[in-house]
């Protein structure tokens, strides 16, 4: 489902794109092969179970600051979701299999420094 690819690709590579019907539900419902009776069962089952992820695509923007490089941890990144691969998580586990700390603190220091360049980019 498009939410479970999205969620991965924001998890396993820390890249953010947007899922759903992307304001062509119409067309969406009609490529994915939704009859009325189906619509009418997806709204009741809505009403019951609100965060239920319904049906739609994945979407990726690409503008002109992304590199090359950022194309191919993407690709890979999809490639790997699509084989049903595990993330590789052997350098973020100690022995006893916890989430190494420092990992963890690196990881949130390179996305902080990665927004703060795209603000100067923006903001100037």
């Amino acid at each position: 489902a498009a939410g479970s690819v999205s969620k991965k690709l924001a998890l396993r590579s820390g890249i953010g794109v947007r899922y759903g019907c992307h304001c062509a539900h119409i067309i969406v419902k009609q490529v994915v092969g939704f009859t009325p009776v189906t619509e009418a069962i997806q709204r009741f089952v809505v009403t019951i179970v609100p965060p239920l992820i319904l049906q739609g695509f994945t979407r990726i923007s690409f503008g002109l600051q992304n590199t090359a490089a950022e194309v191919d941890v993407f690709l890979n990144s999809l490639s790997k979701i699509a084989k049903k691969e595990k993330p590789d998580t052997s350098n973020t586990k100690s022995e006893n299999g916890n989430v190494k700390k420092e990992e963890l603190k690196q990881a949130k220091s390179k996305v902080e420094d990665y927004i703060e360049s795209r603000s100067q980019v923006v903001y100037g």
